[in-house]
């Protein structure tokens, strides 16, 4: 089953970078590559989530991605705050499930 966009092309996040948050400063802390069901699941809730309520927690670990279509073409960057409040960030504040933000923190 896969992910498609208004424009019947699949999603996919593949790469996935973490950085860790001290202020103002970022350092790398690791990456991961998703398998494909994970993949599928991570593009179908980024694509699906309701707009985030608002939240005034602090992310001290965030990961960072890029949503693509099937042939790797495209390209929207997505935040995601793998702490603090637990938001993911594509046209706005969504909101993931705890299960989803735990698939970009292993």
């Amino acid at each position: 089953m896969e992910n498609r966009s208004r424009t019947g092309f699949p999603l996919r996040i593949e790469l996935v970078c973490r950085y860790v948050v001290e202020g103002e400063e970022f350092s790398t802390e690791s990456s991961v590559r998703l398998s494909r069901e994970e993949s599928i699941e991570l593009a179908r809730a980024v694509t699906t989530a309701p707009i985030a309520p608002p939240c005034t927690r602090s992310a001290s670990r965030v990961a960072h991605t890029e949503l693509l279509r099937a042939d790797g073409s495209g390209g929207a960057t997505v935040f995601v705050e793998l702490d603090g409040c637990g938001r993911v960030y594509l046209d706005g504040y969504r909101t993931l499930v705890p299960d989803q933000v735990a698939i970009l923190s292993r």
